[in-house]
């Protein structure tokens, strides 16, 4: 679902962040994905998250090893 008013394939320029830089470049390494794609996931999963979190649910995050983590992003 694209949002209204804004074009399929916009661009923009980001500067990023070292520590960002560096887990995009093991991304595309690890994936074969673009960063394009990798950017665009992340994005989707953001929104996602974020009104996930807004409407009340929780993040957890649960190990192999049965321990389970509330995940806050601030």
């Amino acid at each position: 679902m694209e949002a209204p008013g804004i074009n399929f394939e916009q661009r923009f320029t980001v500067a990023l962040v070292s520590k960002a830089a560096t887990d995009l470049a093991r991304t595309r390494e690890r994936t074969n994905l673009t960063g394009t794609d990798i950017m665009n996931r992340a994005v989707s999963l953001y929104d996602f998250i974020d009104h996930e979190l807004h409407t009340g649910a929780e993040l957890l995050l649960r190990r192999q090893d049965g321990t389970t983590h509330l995940l806050e992003l601030f």
